[in-house]
């Protein structure tokens, strides 16, 4: 998944992966991704309770995905939402 989502990356928006791990999303995962203004990706798992406390106190952005190609069409549509408009 992460060698899928870094070849994702372009001239002008780069994919940046701050962690990553088998298992559930952790406390640690969510405190990393709000210092890092991160977005959490889960494939095939689900945060913990304490993990879901620190991600609704600090707003994440948290999506959960059971189908890779679902991860991988999301994340192209925001990273072209990224793009600078074409003049």
């Amino acid at each position: 998944i992460s060698d899928s989502l870094l070849k994702l990356s372009t001239d002008e928006v780069k994919v940046k992966i701050i962690g990553s791990g088998v298992g559930g999303i952790t406390e640690t995962d969510a405190t990393l991704a709000a210092a890092s203004n991160a977005i959490l990706v889960g494939f095939n798992v689900r945060a913990d309770a304490s993990a879901r406390k620190v991600i609704e106190a600090e707003s994440l952005d948290l999506r959960y995905y059971s189908v890779i190609y679902n991860l991988i069409d999301e994340v192209k549509a925001a990273m072209s939402g990224m793009l600078s408009p074409e003049l």
